[in-house]
């Protein structure tokens, strides 16, 4: 917009406005564009906004324990949560070797086809489907503590996600670990599922209030 334009539409005198915006575009929330005399939003704007968006939070909060479990389990590791009713997949880590498997996108359209999916929805039935083969594998899901997808699709992966609980208990977050089916016999997968479940623990312990410094910012 031009500064007659923004001043018609704020209310401001013109020379108030005009002073405004030069500020705002000195401090980079604008940049004018002299050719057209026009201001648009400028890059300090995008980066307070991406500060407060919670995905960004969760994923400055939880990268380190994403790192780790990639670390030692040589898995993909990939964090899911919950925002404005979808799963969103927040963080993800790859092994560096031909076998990686890779996050299947930012937003997921069927999270019931993903153990980190599965382990948010039995604890979320607002999410649930009226299905009853899904409401009976999401109860074995909360009773066991973790889901388990096993080549899904015919794809040859092997995954396993546990909820993360927030100070408050609820389940807010889910993190899974996938890999080969085919590296996989019944002992590294329970080892896979422990320590998916510890580390899913651990994060839980971290957001809760009472773990946390002072001044400390809560995601």
């Amino acid at each position: 917009m031009g500064v007659r334009e923004v001043s018609r539409r704020s209310g401001l005198t013109v020379p108030t406005t005009q002073n405004l915006l030069k500020t705002l575009a000195a401090e980079g929330f604008l940049h004018f564009d002299a050719r057209g005399k026009k201001y648009t939003v400028g890059l300090a704007a995008l980066l307070v906004a991406e500060a407060v968006d919670p995905v960004t939070c969760t994923r400055s909060f939880a990268h380190p324990f994403v790192e780790r479990l990639q670390a030692e389990t040589g898995a993909t590791v990939v964090l899911v949560t919950l925002w404005q009713g979808k799963m969103i997949v927040a963080d993800w880590c790859e092994p560096e070797h031909g076998l990686a498997v890779r996050a299947c996108g930012r937003v997921l359209d069927n999270p019931f086809q993903m153990a980190t999916g599965r382990a948010l929805m039995a604890h979320h039935p607002e999410l649930v489907p009226d299905d009853e083969s899904v409401r009976t594998c999401l109860q074995q899901v909360r009773a066991a503590g973790v889901a388990i997808t096993e080549n899904i699709g015919n794809s040859g992966i092997f995954a396993v996600a546990a909820p993360v609980f927030d100070g408050g208990g609820q389940a807010t977050l889910s993190l899974g670990c996938s890999t080969s089916l085919f590296q996989m016999d019944q002992a590294a997968k329970t080892r896979l599922a422990h320590a998916v479940q510890a580390m899913a623990e651990e994060m839980g312990r971290a957001m809760h209030p009472s773990h946390q410094h002072a001044g400390e910012p809560q995601c």
